[in-house]
């Protein structure tokens, strides 16, 4: 699998646990706990969140919503 295909692969993973979750909207944020996101996950989020044009976004009091 190349690069790309594991970043498109583990973002979706994440998504997926953060629409599961409810994490909708700034006031359904929830922890990375809360999505159940395993410990790879996590680090991967750190990597694909919070940017202008990320479909993740990171809250100021560190959780995460799509």
């Amino acid at each position: 699998m190349s690069v790309y295909g594991a970043i498109a692969k583990m973002r979706f993973a994440i998504i997926d646990k953060l629409k599961r979750a409810g994490a909708v909207s700034p006031e359904t944020a929830v922890t990375p706990e809360e999505a159940d996101l395993s410990l790879e996950e996590i680090r991967w989020l750190k990597y694909l969140a919070g940017g202008s044009l990320s479909t993740i976004k990171k809250t100021e009091n560190g959780r995460y919503y799509v």
